[in-house]
Order: structure tokens, then C-alpha cells, then sequence
């Protein structure tokens, strides 16, 4: 018998993409996990809120790459038109979870989906179908998770070299872990568990904003990513051996 401890109802996953073997593929691999369901799927960027407002998802797994209405093609949409879509639908949806597939890998595009409140970024690759239960258990939980090329390709980015007196101490470095590790918690919580006061942990995150020339915890979380200072376990990456 499994010892994984499963909660009380499955975490409900709303698909958008217009690729048929995505869809296939993901109704395989989820239909073999007993604390998740594939509610419904939906085709076009038209189709994600009314499924939303239909299933009431805690995660939406989103192709980057949809095509804003059915019989619309990207190239007359633009490109990457679902990533504003993405921002209002967290204001007026805040208990759904929006996760990213996309066969691009490129820093600036996975950043500018963070930015508007994506909370992974999943390759269309080999290793989905390894990793999507995963995923979405870590993002439930209030995790971030990427692909490990993903992860990758952020950490390896040029960095700018930084005056020593503003590198992140260790205890800003655990601040931002933690709320990494929890995106659910509010600064009240994630204080608490640290053993420090509220005022103290929203110091940190102040001294964290001025250091890493951050306007927002997204930007924060992007900038020490790139850094290293947050290590890759974090977000969901597989050391080599584990793979």
C-alpha cells in the first residue's frame, strides 16, 4: 500500500492547448494519478475562462503558444497573446494557479510569464510526461517548478558583477527561499515559521528589493534565480542522477 498522503479532494486541472497528442498525452499520464484530475480541456485562449468559471480548477496548464480564438492563427494574433490574459484572469481568479507548456525555452519569455503570475514553466519535451504529476503537486502546494533546462537557462545567464556590500546576506537568501519553497504563505506566516516578527521579515524583503534593484517579489525572485542564490532544488530540478 502507497504511503503518500493524498488530500482530501484531487487537486482539478483545466488544459488549454491545440495540440491533439498534448492533450492525449496529458489525459494518459494524469488519468494514472488518484490526487489529480483532468477536469476538462479547452482548445483556444477563448475557452479559459469560461472553464474556469465551469470547473473552478485550482491549476490551469496553459500552452503559451494559444491561439486566442478558435480559427485564429498566432501569426494574426501575435505572438504569446495569452500572457496578459494570464495577469487579469490571477486578479479576478486567485485561487487558480496558471502553469505554463511552451516548446520555446527562452529567459526573457519564461521571466515575462512570471511576471504575470504564471507559477511554473513545463517544456513540451520527453521529460513532460515524467515530471507533469509533479508539477502540479509542487505548484499546489505553493511551489514554483520548472523544467530543469528551464531552471538551467535562467541560472546561466550573464551576470552583472555586483558591488560585495550589496550581495544578499544568508538570512535574505532564506527569506527568499522560503517564500520560493511557499508562494501560498502570507509574509505573517512565513515570519512566524522563521521565529521572527512580521516587521522583521518585511526589513528583509525591503533590504532584499534595494540590493537586487528589484520593484517587485516577482523581479526579486527572477534577479537571485539568475544569481544562484536560490538553488535549483527549489524550483523543482532534478539533480542528474535523479533524472
Amino acid at each position: 500500500m502507497s504511503t503518500l498522503s493524498f488530500q482530501n479532494t484531487p487537486i482539478k486541472v483545466v488544459l488549454i492547448d491545440d495540440h491533439f497528442l498534448i492533450h492525449e498525452s496529458v489525459a494518459h499520464q494524469l488519468a494514472n494519478q488518484p490526487d489529480i484530475v483532468l477536469a476538462a480541456a479547452g482548445t483556444a485562449g477563448e475557452e479559459i475562462e469560461p472553464l474556469i468559471q465551469q470547473h473552478s480548477p485550482q491549476i490551469v496548464l496553459l500552452d503559451i503558444g494559444i491561439p486566442p480564438k478558435v480559427g485564429v492563427s498566432i501569426r494574426q494574433a501575435g505572438r504569446y497573446p495569452v500572457l496578459p490574459a494570464i495577469l487579469r484572469l490571477r486578479q479576478d481568479y486567485p485561487q487558480t494557479q496558471f502553469v505554463i507548456l511552451s516548446a520555446d525555452m527562452d529567459a526573457s519569455l519564461v521571466s515575462g510569464a512570471l511576471e504575470v503570475g504564471a507559477r511554473g514553466y513545463l517544456l513540451k519535451d520527453d521529460e513532460l510526461s515524467i515530471h507533469l504529476p509533479e508539477a502540479l503537486r509542487a505548484v499546489q502546494r505553493g511551489a514554483l517548478y520548472f523544467s530543469g533546462d528551464v531552471a538551467q537557462l535562467l541560472t546561466s545567464q550573464p551576470r552583472v558583477k555586483r558591488d560585495p556590500a550589496r550581495e544578499l546576506t544568508d538570512r535574505q537568501v532564506e527569506v527568499l527561499c522560503a517564500i520560493v519553497a511557499n508562494t501560498n504563505l502570507s509574509y505573517a506566516e512565513h515570519a512566524q515559521r522563521m521565529g521572527i516578527s512580521e516587521d522583521t521579515f518585511r526589513n528583509h524583503i525591503r533590504a532584499i528589493f534595494e540590493k537586487l534593484d528589484a520593484s517587485n517579489l516577482t523581479s526579486a525572485i527572477l534577479r537571485a534565480i539568475q544569481q544562484g542564490a536560490i538553488p535549483l532544488s527549489l524550483l523543482g530540478v532534478k539533480a542528474p542522477q535523479e533524472r
